[in-house]
């Protein structure tokens, strides 16, 4: 919101108004109360109408696709990134997905929370 205000934007919104995991009524209530302070207006929109189509449409063409949002709070609760760099650097391997697949495939990240992105190679090559 500060980059906006500094750099003359008059509205703000979030991407976090697509997921349908997010609690709506509570960013709603923050956004509009942080925007307020700041002199911006906020602009909600409910966007999780269409959702599922738009999952599936990425999948079709392909695109990126994680289960967790890649925020630094969400990293590490997996913790999944940093173990998974720790025992490729321990095998001498370096962080390609031909790596972190044989990691996978080879059962090394026992106990892990494995998110999608890590499992579902075809979404990277």
């Amino acid at each position: 919101m500060q980059y906006a205000k500094a750099n003359g934007f008059d509205t703000v919104s979030t991407t976090l108004l697509y997921s349908i995991y997010q609690k709506h009524e509570f960013i709603e209530e923050l956004m509009y109360g942080l925007a307020d302070e700041i002199g911006l207006d906020f602009l909600y929109r409910d966007f999780r109408k269409g959702w599922r189509e738009g999952q599936d449409e990425a999948r079709k063409v392909g695109l990126y696709m994680q289960k967790y949002c890649g925020c630094v709070f969400s990293e590490e609760e997996s913790g999944t990134s940093r173990e998974i760099g720790r025992k490729l650097k321990k095998a001498g391997l370096s962080p390609t997905n031909a790596n972190v697949r044989k990691l996978i495939e080879q059962n090394k990240v026992d106990g892990m929370i494995v998110p999608d992105c890590f499992a579902d190679f075809n979404t990277f090559n």
